[in-house]
């Protein structure tokens, strides 16, 4: 069994860094387990444990859906948090609507619950980059103000042309990421 997700490969600018530290600073009595920039993606769908069996199944229906689309962009417009106002989990910064980010995710979504037996996805699709897991807030007030007084000055574009299976390895340090398969849109592969 892999524990696999696909996504795409997201890489934030320079111009975020100022936000990031200042968004750091703000929330530096919360217990938040950040995320590292070289981890970040965007996650079209989680798969969980996966059987070795399904994977060759799996890599032929991402090929031919990607071989279906093509390249679009995407464009950061917001930080936001997962979780209620009284219990956020996740920091986030999300994407403005892009409808063919939408058609790709259902075209994942169909086929592998229906032809591979993958449970649907609970609730909204919201594609987003995680920045941070919250564990413990100081001040849910602070807190706030931090996610409030820390949107957005910069709206990064991203192209996204390629989907990639990522396997996914939780260790003490942090996850490891490693490719299983990547597949060019709107290409055979």
């Amino acid at each position: 069994m892999k524990r696999l997700f696909i996504a795409f490969k997201t890489e934030l600018a320079s111009e975020y860094d100022t936000m990031l530290k200042q968004l750091k600073l703000s929330t530096r009595y919360d217990d938040i387990k950040w995320v590292e920039g070289h981890l970040q993606h965007l996650t079209l769908k989680f798969l969980d444990k996966t059987p070795e069996s399904k994977i060759g199944p799996l890599c032929q229906i991402l090929a031919e859906i990607a071989k279906e689309m093509e390249p679009f962009e995407m464009k950061i417009n917001k930080l936001g948090v997962f979780g209620s106002q009284y219990h956020p989990t996740t920091l986030w910064l999300g994407f403005e609507k892009q409808p063919v980010l939408n058609q790709l995710f259902e075209k994942v979504e169909k086929r592998l619950t229906s032809e591979l037996g993958f449970k649907a996805n609970d609730g909204n699709f919201v594609p987003h980059l995680s920045l941070g897991r919250i564990k413990k807030m100081d001040s849910k007030k602070r807190f706030w103000e931090a996610v409030n007084k820390n949107q957005p000055s910069y709206f990064q574009n991203f192209i996204m042309d390629e989907m990639i299976l990522y396997r996914s390895q939780l260790e003490k340090t942090g996850p490891i990421y490693t490719e299983v398969g990547k597949w060019r849109l709107g290409i055979s592969n």
